[in-house]
């Protein structure tokens, strides 16, 4: 059974976080592993798409990325 390659399915439309690159790489590796393989490779990719999301809320899910300076940042 032939799997799609996760990465075709990317279209370049705006510059990509390098951490979800990697995730994205990491779930092409499916179809060359095993079932068994599977899930250490689902929980890595999902682990760091989670932390890409987690820095993208902001300090304390506030939805300001980091080193932003809030409110005051429109009015530059």
């Amino acid at each position: 059974m032939t799997h799609p390659d996760p990465a075709a399915h990317v279209e370049e439309t705006a510059p990509v976080d390098s951490r979800v690159q990697a995730a994205v790489d990491r779930s092409a590796e499916l179809a060359d592993t095993t079932p068994d393989e599977h899930v250490a490779i689902y929980e890595s990719v999902h682990r760091t798409l989670q932390e890409v999301l987690a820095d993208a809320a902001g300090p304390e899910g506030t939805g300001e990325s980091p080193g932003t300076g809030g409110e005051g940042d429109a009015e530059r």
